[in-house]
């Protein structure tokens, strides 16, 4: 999780408009993508996962809780080896 959140958002930084996640966005229509590959977990106990986001005219990093509802229109980036046959 962390490892790919990290390169999408390198790729975004370096190369902008000939970036990965506008090549998603344009090709595809993917606006939002979360990474529950890596659980980060806050000292009250709280968890939550880094994702990426489109907002008008930029691609933005944030995280989301895990109480949050999840939505079919998001998509979460996993291992294919995750993926039970």
């Amino acid at each position: 999780g962390g490892q790919q959140f990290q390169a999408l958002w390198s790729d975004y930084q370096q190369n902008k408009e000939k970036s990965i996640l506008e090549w998603l966005r344009r090709t595809k229509g993917i606006t939002y993508l979360d990474f529950p590959g890596l659980i980060l977990r806050y000292p009250d106990g709280g968890r939550c996962v880094l994702c990426l986001f489109w907002d008008c005219d930029c691609w933005l990093r944030s995280y989301d809780w895990l109480v949050d509802d999840w939505f079919e229109r998001n998509f979460s980036v996993v291992s294919p080896a995750s993926i039970s046959a």
